[in-house]
């Protein structure tokens, strides 16, 4: 099996603590969309870049974090012998209010659909993490 199509057998999520909101989030997210609604394993920043093969990796590192805007980019640490792949930053922000669960929710999601990496991504049963190579 080639790197491209190689199965992911556990997805971990580093994400900061101080973000709860967009960790909940970014974990109903890929549950969703990567892994067949089995939420991704919580892991440091340092864990995510220890998994063994076959493992997916997502680290979000913020650039800014209020409670009006949020703005980051998210790490693929790839199945298979890959340097980490990042994302383009993304952000949202609220003028004039505080930024609400579903604006959270749809920015967690934007991390994954925004990402090249995963943008090719199949969900549901096949549990197949694939590439744009």
């Amino acid at each position: 099996m080639d790197d491209a199509s190689a199965k992911a057998r556990e997805i971990f999520l580093a994400c900061p603590a101080e973000l709860p909101r967009l960790c909940h989030a970014l974990e109903l997210a890929v549950a969703e969309s990567l892994s067949a609604g089995t939420k991704p394993r919580r892991v440091t920043a340092v864990e995510v870049g220890q998994r063994q093969r076959g493992e997916l990796g997502l680290e979000f590192r913020p650039m800014r974090a209020n409670d009006r805007s949020l703005s980051g980019q998210l790490i693929v640490h790839a199945p298979g012998p890959t340097a980490p792949d990042p994302g383009p930053e993304m952000g949202i922000e609220a003028m004039d209010r505080t930024l609400s669960e579903d604006m959270i929710t749809g920015f967690a999601r934007n991390l994954l659909t925004g990402h090249d990496r995963l943008r090719q991504t199949q969900s549901g049963a096949t549990g197949q993490f694939k590439t744009n190579e």
